[in-house]
């Protein structure tokens, strides 16, 4: 029952309701971090059955890689009575996903409980990097966009700076078709062509972005690439017309 693990402070107070009504997942460990209660929607969402769930480390709920920072967190909620973090989990079948805990030490007559509460916040995740994507990269390209893009043109120019190494700016003009209706999934089908192939022809530290922050005379769309410590007799061979035109 869950109510025996609660201090006798209000025995009106239906414990058992209102743990297993949560929809959030609702966890009890005892002192040595083993789960001894857990609600409906625990059992619904780690896919393991009650039984087999109760007795289980409460770390073992953790994927790997949130498995690692479990001591952490568990010495801050010692320090702090409470603890409110974020992680990731996984299911009996293998299945990661992202949770937002509340962790809180709780008094109890046989020596303390850890009571956690545990929210799924994987549709939350997928709109924040939507968010991002549609905040820093071009939506057709999926290039950097301006504000991206200066961003890592400034840490460039400082590294620049600092280690004495060469930066190269290039801008290169690709034909805008987007002013002919007729045109316009054309001019997205090269726009995003161009991109895998500028993309197959730099490194990976080099950044390289769909730009306004240059007006082109010739209704070009304006492209910079940054190339780190590059010096320009290296980049005029790999990236020159040609290449770009015939690139698989």
């Amino acid at each position: 029952m869950i109510a025996e693990h609660f201090p006798p402070k209000a025995k009106d107070i239906p414990y058992e309701s209102l743990f297993q009504a949560a929809n959030d997942i609702m966890l009890l460990a005892d002192a040595n971090n083993t789960i001894v209660e857990a609600n409906e929607c625990a059992v619904n969402t780690y896919g393991w059955p009650r039984q087999e769930l109760l007795g289980r480390p409460i770390d073992s709920l953790r994927s790997p890689r949130g498995r690692f920072d479990f001591p952490v967190d568990m010495e801050n909620l010692r320090l702090r009575g409470q603890q409110f973090f974020e992680t990731e989990h996984q299911t009996a079948d293998g299945r990661r996903f992202p949770v937002e805990v509340s962790a809180s030490l709780i008094d109890d007559t046989r020596g303390g409980l850890l009571l956690k509460i545990v929210r799924d916040i994987s549709e939350r995740k997928a709109f924040e990097a939507q968010i991002h994507e549609l905040a820093y990269f071009d939506p057709v390209t999926r290039l950097a966009n301006r504000q991206l893009f200066v961003d890592r043109l400034t840490q460039a120019i400082a590294l620049s700076r600092r280690d004495g190494l060469p930066l190269t700016l290039l801008l290169i003009g690709f034909p805008d078709l987007r002013r002919y209706a007729f045109l316009e999934e054309g001019a997205k089908n090269l726009a995003k062509e161009a991109a895998k192939r500028l993309l197959d022809c730099i490194r990976a530290e080099d950044s390289w972005a769909v730009s306004a922050m240059v007006s082109s005379p010739c209704s070009c769309t304006p492209t910079l690439v940054v190339l780190n410590g590059l010096p320009h007799r290296f980049w005029r061979a790999s990236l020159t017309p040609s290449r770009l035109a015939t690139r698989k």
